[in-house]
């Protein structure tokens, strides 16, 4: 069985099809914010929301039977935790007072792009020296705010519809915010008793401000080899 498991996991075909299926998630995450839609098609998205977690499931079944017997090496890759712990926090189900919290939890599921994708984790891992450095990073930001922008749609749709009522108006509140543009104004539209709310702005900074210093980086450890190879 870790036989098979090992050669499944580590098929270009079986990669393939999860990144596609990590993608497709990513369009419909984005088209379920469409109401009109939304309404016609509840059913289909419910349904594929339910098949893409169980092949994910599956997925990981198979790459932590990869490693046995010692499932231990399976958590000795970042990466396996990672993945691991988005589709954990993915089975929270979408009922009561758990709704939105099942919703933010599911947009996760488009942050494993930057697992599966093994340009991007090469990315991650060594933020070092890269013909596509920048376009790799702005992959990144781009796929971050994308994540941020349907977080902040399910938080604060309802309540404040102007600002991300509609994905539209999500992604333009998130480029205003990564510009530090109308943060007061924000901040100021989310209730007092709202404490997912008041959680995404530090959580948004936080991540953007980790990716930035570290891109930073790079680039001066670029600069620096290049300086170094022309003397």
């Amino acid at each position: 069985m870790a036989t098979w498991c090992q050669r499944i996991a580590a098929s270009d075909g079986f990669r393939n099809f999860i990144l596609a299926l990590i993608v497709l998630n990513a369009v419909l995450l984005g088209l379920e914010t469409n109401t009109a839609l939304l309404e016609h098609f509840s059913e289909a998205f419910f349904l594929a929301f339910a098949v893409s977690q169980g092949i994910f499931i599956v997925e990981m079944a198979i790459r932590f039977g990869a490693h046995a017997p010692r499932f231990s090496e399976f958590f000795k890759d970042p990466w396996n935790t990672f993945d691991l712990t988005i589709v954990i926090v993915s089975l929270i189900p979408a009922v009561g007072g758990f709704a939105v919290v099942a919703r933010v939890a599911r947009v996760l599921r488009v942050a494993r792009l930057l697992s599966t994708s093994a340009a991007m984790r090469t990315f991650l891992e060594g933020m070092g020296r890269s013909t596509g450095l920048f376009l790799r990073a702005a992959a990144l930001l781009a796929i971050l705010g994308y994540i941020f922008a349907i977080a902040g749609y399910h938080l604060f749709g309802e309540t404040t519809p102007a600002s991300w009522g509609t994905l539209g108006a999500s992604l333009r509140s998130v480029f205003l915010l990564a510009l530090l543009q109308q943060v007061p104004y924000f901040l100021a539209e989310v209730g007092p008793g709202d404490t997912l709310g008041h959680l995404f702005f530090p959580i948004f900074y936080l991540v953007f401000l980790t990716v930035g210093s570290n891109l930073i980086g790079a680039v001066t450890e670029l600069h620096r080899q290049s300086r170094g190879q022309g003397e």
